[in-house]
């Protein structure tokens, strides 16, 4: 039984209320806690807003200066079309101005070219066709009878086709290329009897080289030549005007038309620069299309048909296609467009005072020894040079010789120097860098006599140079056996050169940025010689980061380096080293390699794009072994060679596979923050262990002379933009 009055037995007053209160704290406690967590996420969610608005900001902003860059980059893109532009219309005016008298301004000669009417007393005095106006050239003046000449011509053309048709016993069919081979030919004969019989001077004549070849063996349809005997009918220095010629199922822009027309441009300019150059298409219907090729580009304009032997004989059709080849053929510019005269109009040399106006005002002064000198070009052939292109950059060398003694009857040529014509797409200034290469320090560069712009086309400049020899290419291939110890030195030469070029004289600095197998010669008494700085830049020496900030590619595809290819836009001198380097491979691969197994003989050639050349020099340069495998190398290559490969291998690209992939992926060049001259200098020093090599001792006394110079950075640059 239980106890009633036990305490312990009954519930006590206010405990039920005490744990009410205690689960109201704790309640309590919960929320003030679930509220500090709520409060602290928003102050996260606000942090986080607050971050990503200025995220967002920021983003805004670089968005805005990447509009805005893009924007100056557009306007400087829309001046650079206009500088263009500008140039391109200054260079027509040019291009008119010497077409003046080379077509007798085209225009004028097709719409004007007609028969002036003049009394007895002028006939007798002008009976040979021609007068001689001083300051402006032939002056065509026809007065026999009120003949009309071009409807003559046309006239005697019909007739000739006919009696022409009836003496070939196959048929040819109307509007094929035959037929129109056929008709042109007749067309210029017609026109040089005709213009022979009213005793007017022709200077052109027409030559069918399609049947007859050109010296290279090619066989344009026709060309119209220098009516002269100097040289033989073949060459392409003499042809004036070439002719291709298609049949009905063509057009004017048919693409083989117009590559044969540039096939020809390329033949004409290959050893003879050319201000300008002359082409006609004959095309469907025998419609007449003129090609005038300039550096800038090739412009077409149409002219007319050709005269139909069926119209009748009071038909106008194909007179402005006798109007324009009249005017080739007697009012063409003695100088053809010629940028160095020909060699039979010389009498074997010229007077340097009469070539240097053509070098513009620009051109250096000549010193007294030159005052009455002469040039003698020996062969007119050039060679050496970027020919193989119509239009864009290109440059001719030729070796040329000096008479200082041109006051005598016999002259007597004597040290050989080399005379550059080259052509570039912005204003062209090799002399100015060449002259700065050689201020600065750079040794192995032949000394500049004359520079200057060729006319008053800025694009157009000329350059005498003392000689430099043949190509360390060629010198490699024609000696046999080698001499490994003067290829040894020859390569620590050219390295000299472009070290020197690059540490500058406290002022500026000079880098290369074309060094091919062309450019690096050999003379002849075994001196290295660095030349073509058409590509080069000068700069500051103060900048902080030295290296190039630049876009434009340039150089020679084979031998550009990795980033070049890549198309990053720092550049320094570690590119003109990796470039020799190459250079140096080249010459291996051309000596010593096996002609069955050379895995790397079309990467010479220029064929491959920038993107496929890159992908293949990275497979070839993976790693060494996959360098030296690759080459190919037969056991006659000296093992100083061999080591010199491996040794410029290894500063170039170092031990770790693919660094060659790396490397042209970075902005800028990760190798300039450990490339030293002196590092460059042991590779060379490794390899001549105790042969004496004149070059190697003058570099080490370079690199001695540049210490407390040389910092980890040795690679002086500038900030360009050749875009």
């Amino acid at each position: 039984m239980s106890n009633s009055n036990d305490p312990s037995s009954n519930p006590q007053p206010g405990a039920d209320v005490a744990n009410d209160t205690t689960s109201v704290f704790e309640l309590l406690a919960k929320l003030v806690k679930s509220q500090n967590e709520l409060v602290e996420t928003q102050k996260d969610l606000a942090k986080s807003q607050k971050e990503q608005g200025q995220h967002m900001r920021e983003f805004l902003e670089r968005q805005e200066q990447r509009d805005l860059q893009q924007a100056q980059r557009d306007q400087r893109f829309q001046e650079q079309l206009a500088q263009r532009d500008q140039r391109l219309q200054e260079q027509l005016a040019q291009m008119g101005k010497e077409f003046k008298d080379a077509l007798g301004g085209l225009a004028s000669s097709v719409n004007n070219l007609t028969v002036q009417q003049t009394t007895a007393q002028d006939t007798r005095a002008t009976q040979s066709g021609f007068e001689q106006d001083s300051g402006q050239g032939m002056a065509l003046r026809f007065s026999l009878d009120d003949i009309d000449l071009v409807g003559t011509i046309t006239r005697k053309y019909r007739l000739n086709m006919r009696d022409e048709a009836t003496r070939v016993s196959s048929s040819v069919a109307l509007g094929s290329e035959p037929y129109y081979q056929r008709a042109i030919g007749v067309l210029s004969e017609t026109i040089q009897r005709e213009l022979q019989s009213r005793e007017v001077p022709c200077r052109l004549r027409w030559h069918d080289s399609h049947n007859s070849p050109m010296d290279n063996t090619r066989k344009p349809d026709g060309v119209f030549m220098e009516n002269s005997h100097d040289f033989t009918n073949r060459d392409w220095r003499r042809v004036v005007v070439a002719v291709e010629i298609k049949g009905n199922r063509a057009s004017a822009k048919d693409a083989v038309l117009r590559g044969q027309i540039l096939q020809d441009f390329i033949d004409m300019a290959m050893d003879q620069p050319r201000l300008f150059a002359i082409g006609l298409g004959i095309s469907r219907d025998g419609d007449v299309t003129v090609y005038i090729a300039t550096g800038d580009g090739i412009y077409a304009g149409y002219v007319g048909r050709l005269p139909c032997e069926s119209n009748p004989a009071n038909s106008t059709d194909g007179h402005d296609v006798v109007r324009l080849l009249i005017a080739i053929a007697t009012k063409m510019d003695c100088n053809y467009g010629y940028v160095v005269p020909q060699p039979n109009k010389l009498n074997g040399g010229v007077d340097l005072r009469k070539l240097v106006p053509a070098f513009g005002r620009t051109a250096n002064a000549l010193s007294a020894e030159y005052d009455n000198a002469h040039i003698y070009i020996e062969d007119m052939r050039a060679f050496s040079g970027r020919r193989n292109y119509a239009i864009g950059t290109r440059s001719w060398l030729f070796y040329v010789q000096l008479d200082y003694r041109s006051g005598e009857k016999q002259p007597h040529y004597k040290n050989r120097h080399i005379l550059k014509i080259h052509w570039h797409e912005v204003d062209a200034r090799e002399g100015e860098v060449h002259k700065q290469a050689i201020e600065v320090g750079a040794p192995y560069i032949p000394p500049l006599l004359l520079a200057g712009n060729i006319s008053s086309a800025q694009n157009w400049e000329a350059l005498l140079m003392g000689d430099a020899g043949t190509s360390i290419r060629d010198h490699i291939i024609w000696n046999d056996p080698l001499q490994a110890k003067l290829v040894l030195d020859m390569f620590v030469g050219y390295s000299h050169t472009l070290l020197a070029a690059n540490a500058g004289d406290g002022q500026c600095f000079v880098l290369h940025r074309d060094v091919s197998a062309a450019n690096l010669l050999v003379d002849d008494s075994h001196q290295p010689q660095v030349i073509d700085w058409g590509c080069g830049l000068i700069s500051p020496t103060n900048q902080s980061d030295r290296q190039t900030g630049i876009k434009a590619i340039v150089g020679t595809a084979p031998y550009m380096s990795c980033r070049v290819l890549n198309k990053k836009c720092k550049r320094s001198v570690i590119d003109d080293l990796e470039s020799l380097f190459l250079v140096f491979s080249h010459c291996l691969c051309k000596h010593y390699g096996h002609p069955d197994k050379k895995w790397t003989s079309y990467m010479w050639h220029g064929v491959l794009g920038f993107s496929d050349l890159l992908e293949k020099r990275e497979q070839w340069l993976k790693d060494v072994d996959s360098y030296m495998s690759k080459m190919c190398l037969d056991d006659e290559c000296p093992q100083q060679l061999r080591d010199l490969a491996t040794n410029m291998f290894g500063v170039l690209f170092g031990k770790r596979v693919g660094y060659v992939s790396a490397i042209a992926d970075f902005e800028s060049d990760p190798r300039c923050s450990t490339f030293t001259n002196k590092l460059w200098a042991n590779v060379f020093r490794n390899v001549a262990e105790d042969l004496v090599l004149p070059c190697l001792e003058r570099l080490e006394q370079f690199v001695k002379a540049q210490h407390g110079k040389d910092t980890a950075v040795e690679v002086l640059v500038g900030e360009w933009d050749d875009e």
